[in-house]
């Protein structure tokens, strides 16, 4: 089952108990929240990367992303 948020609704990171302790999730989901509250400039490539290099653990460079 997919659950929806509302743009105000705050997402607890017990929603993935899993990735919790992981940095690379903490620092790519803290970038993603910035961009969608304004306060980084939006790019699809920036937020495709990150979810990319969160889940390979820091391994995947930009330039494998964008290839």
């Amino acid at each position: 089952m997919v659950r929806l948020f509302l743009p105000t609704e705050k997402i607890e990171f017990d929603t993935i108990q899993y990735m919790v302790d992981d940095p690379y999730f903490e620092k790519a989901y803290l970038e993603l929240k910035d961009m969608f509250e304004g306060k980084e400039p939006y790019s699809l490539k920036r937020a495709e990367f990150l979810v990319e290099w969160a889940y390979s653990g820091g391994k995947k460079r930009l330039s494998e992303i964008l290839l």
